[in-house]
């Protein structure tokens, strides 16, 4: 058990483990890309819908209303449960956001309900009790993924006695870039795929 998401994806990406648990965004990012780009996914194993609460009195019924108070008023202040939630929706909220993450629900509910808060997203899970919130839809159906080590591109160039290997970077069309002076190398293309290339 890791304690938030980004300690997750930094433990798939360096091998300490050989995934994550498979309800994490595809729409997030890793290292400072999106995880499309830096890790390796399953398909998509389920797609929710995610809203934002704000107080029941709070007289924001809209996403553009959400974003109205975040830009006119002295709160602005944005409760998640971890970064991947954030990222998956900071597009559509107003620059002035300020993201707060708490890893317990609970605690971030109470915060709105006290205005320590305007609003907290929730991605997943029963409806806020109406009595103390109002949901806000986010528009936005995110996918979900078991996330894996994304391979790194490598090949091998045995010399003409095979008893040196040297190894260099694999270019696009899968040809060996390294010092080998013959053989024939491999190189992985990633955890799918490999092919067979030549050494130059």
């Amino acid at each position: 058990y890791y304690p938030n998401s980004v300690e997750v994806g930094d433990r798939v990406a360096d091998g300490t483990v050989d995934m994550s648990e498979p309800y994490y965004y595809l729409g997030g990012f890793h290292g400072g890309k999106p995880r499309i780009e830096s890790l390796h996914f399953s398909c998509v194993t389920a797609g929710t819908a995610g809203i934002f609460i704000v107080k029941s009195d709070a007289r924001i019924a809209t996403l553009d209303a959400l974003n109205s108070a975040i830009a006119s008023g002295g709160n602005k202040k944005i409760g998640f449960i971890g970064q991947g939630n954030y990222d998956s929706v900071k597009d559509i909220l107003d620059d002035t956001a300020v993201a707060v993450f708490e890893t317990d629900g609970v605690v971030l509910a109470n915060q709105v309900a006290d205005g320590t808060l305007l609003a907290r997203y929730v991605s997943e899970g029963a409806p806020p009790d109406p009595t103390r919130f109002m949901e806000i839809s986010t528009g936005i159906i995110s996918p979900r993924v078991a996330l894996f080590k994304k391979d790194v591109d490598t090949c091998s160039c045995p010399d003409n006695t095979n008893t040196n290997t040297n190894t260099g970077a694999a270019d696009a069309g899968g040809a060996c870039t390294g010092t080998g002076t013959g053989g024939s190398s491999r190189v992985v293309i990633n955890m799918f795929n490999s092919q067979s290339g030549s050494c130059n």
